[in-house]
Parts: structure tokens; C-alpha cells; sequence
């Protein structure tokens, strides 16, 4: 069963909000999300996707690219510009930001 306690839930609806409000930092701090929630990273993770469907990092990503396609249909942005702030300069976000283009690109297609 999906049963959550009030307090867990709460946390939950919390930071999914924070979420929403902060998706557009390239800075987003996964451990400072999952502190202020009192959980565990794995904990967090588990009953996130049990009620959103998919982990933090996709959940942060699918909102990155929504707001991306957004921004591509005002016309105002090449992909590449788009692309770019999503991310710093590490590995992963690299990695990342190739990805996203991709997905960008296959979206104007």
C-alpha cells in the first residue's frame, strides 16, 4: 500500500513544491532538499517515485525540460542558449546538457 504518514506526506508535498519553485537553479541542492525533509536521500527517493512517478533527478529534469520547450516556442532562444544555463560544469551536467539537447532538438523536429 501507498500509505504515508501525515508528517512524511507533508515533508513530501514540501519539497516537491521547493521543486517546482527552484527547478531553474543550476545550483538545485539535492542534499539540502532531502535535510529539510529529515530522510535519507534513498528514503526520499523511494517515496517520491511512489507518488510522483519517477526519482528527484528525473522529476528536476522533466520540469527543465518543460520549461525549456517553452522557451523554444516563443522563438527567442536557439538550443543551445537554452541548454546552457540548465547546467554547471561538472561531468554529469554535462553529460546532462548533451542529453537535453538532444531532447530539444528531436522536440523541433
Amino acid at each position: 500500500s501507498n500509505y504515508l504518514p501525515s508528517s512524511q506526506a507533508s515533508k513530501l508535498e514540501a519539497a516537491h513544491e521547493y521543486m517546482i519553485e527552484n527547478f531553474k537553479n543550476k545550483h538545485f541542492d539535492y542534499n539540502a532538499l532531502c535535510a529539510s525533509t529529515s530522510m535519507s536521500y534513498s528514503y526520499f527517493k523511494q517515496l517520491f517515485i511512489g507518488k510522483y512517478g519517477m526519482s528527484p533527478v528525473k522529476y528536476l529534469t522533466h520540469l527543465r525540460l518543460e520549461y525549456s520547450k517553452e522557451l523554444l516556442v516563443t522563438g527567442r532562444y536557439s538550443v543551445g542558449e537554452i541548454a546552457e544555463p540548465q547546467h554547471s560544469g561538472n561531468g554529469e551536467h554535462k553529460k546532462n546538457k548533451k542529453d537535453c539537447h538532444g531532447l530539444l532538438t528531436r522536440f523541433l523536429g
